[in-house]
Parts: structure tokens; C-alpha cells; sequence
């Protein structure tokens, strides 16, 4: 999803993010852990503050459909 999103060679063809994760029951705490975590993970490859800002509006554009309330 992130790939095709962003302009890349890609093409998501999976279940929408609602139903995909329902089953998951991903809570609020997990949901910014995975966040923290992505984060980290842009820090240490270096990407620049533009980019890094721009996939986490990305990401988190699809928490509502993912994190149970």
C-alpha cells in the first residue's frame, strides 16, 4: 500500500485497510508503538524530514480504519 501510494511501481490489489485488519483488534498503544517504530526505522536510514513527514501523514491517514476504539 505505502509503494503505490508514494508513486511507486506497485499496484495494492489486497482487501481494503478495514477489513484486512478487523480481525487484529490493534489497540491505540499498539497502533503508536508501530508508529515509534516506523519512525526509528526512518531515522536510521536517513530519510530526510520532508519525506519522513510525508510517509507518516501517509500512515496515519489509515488509522482510523485499523486501530479499535
Amino acid at each position: 500500500m505505502v509503494c503505490q501510494v508514494t508513486g511507486g511501481a506497485c499496484e495494492y490489489t489486497g482487501r481494503d485497510m478495514k477489513a484486512a485488519h478487523a480481525h487484529l483488534n490493534i489497540t491505540a498503544a499498539e497502533w503508536d508503538r508501530m508508529v515509534e517504530l516506523f519512525k526509528q526505522v526512518l531515522d536510521k536510514h536517513e530519510v530526510p524530514e520532508t519525506e519522513s513527514g510525508e510517509l507518516l501523514e501517509i500512515i496515519g491517514s489509515t488509522r482510523g480504519d485499523i486501530v479499535v476504539e
